[in-house]
């Protein structure tokens, strides 16, 4: 319980003080591979450059901007090396990743708790050893979205957003991630028993499950689930597959 205004003033400054530092450290992570990529130097010296034209007090205001969305890492670049500007428009064309145009900058994913400059996309439950891509909210930073969902075809118009992204998940230090997957079992007694034990089983751990009657042979349930990665859930939906009480195992995709 927070008594005093001067309080949850100062308590306040330290959470957009940090939500500042996370998107000037995610800032400098998209700049660096952007600039690496078109064969350019980012040393401090060379990004001040940009601190005039855009309008920034000093580079760490500079970077959290790249971080949160509201300037990209392209601009940048066209501001301290002009020359890299198309003739056509200003804009060099984003580059292709993950089979889809992005910017050419890109981002690492840690974990699971990514931060507040970087968030996974509500239900999407992206998971490392999949092809995942981010997509620059502005003001908020990067979603994380499996690169397969349909979701995507929101975004298609915009391809200044895209960013590519990749797993960076220390194998010594395994993570769980959620999952979901939607079951169809068949409507007799022990099948969900069948199914939870074998789940356990292989290491997995269920936080939610809901069940839905089909009809009075079958019955539908969502099974929510942690899980290390994309090898570990593939096992235990085959796992699941070879149960006499299922029916089908999917991993929903919306």
């Amino acid at each position: 319980f927070v008594a005093t205004g001067k309080a949850r003033s100062a308590i306040r400054r330290s959470i957009r003080a940090t939500k500042q530092a996370e998107f000037s450290r995610l800032g400098r992570q998209i700049v660096k591979s952007a600039f690496d990529a078109a064969g350019k130097e980012a040393s401090d010296t060379i990004l001040e450059r940009a601190l005039g034209p855009l309008r920034k007090a000093d580079l760490d205001e500079l970077l959290a901007a790249v971080g949160d969305g509201t300037l990209s890492a392209q601009q940048v670049i066209e501001t301290v090396y002009p020359a890299e500007q198309s003739p056509k428009n200003g804009r060099k064309r984003p580059i292709k990743g993950n089979g889809k145009d992005v910017q050419d900058g890109s981002v690492r994913v840690t974990g699971r708790a990514a931060g507040l400059a970087i968030r996974f996309a509500p239900d999407m439950f992206p998971l490392p050893g999949e092809r995942i891509v981010g997509i620059m909210m502005p003001g908020e930073g990067i979603t994380i979205y499996p690169i397969d969902t349909p979701a995507l075809e929101e975004f298609d118009g915009d391809t200044t957003r895209w960013i590519d992204a990749t797993w960076d998940i220390d194998p010594e230090h395994p993570q769980a991630f959620p999952a979901r997957l939607r079951v169809t079992a068949k409507n007799e007694v022990g099948s969900l028993g069948h199914i939870a034990t074998l789940i356990a089983d292989y290491s997995s751990n269920i936080s939610n499950l809901s069940l839905a009657q089909r009809d009075m042979d079958f019955y539908d349930i969502q099974i929510d689930l942690e899980v290390r990665d994309l090898k570990h859930l593939t096992r235990i939906m085959s796992a699941l597959n070879g149960l006499s009480c299922v029916n089908t195992v999917l991993r929903p995709r919306r």
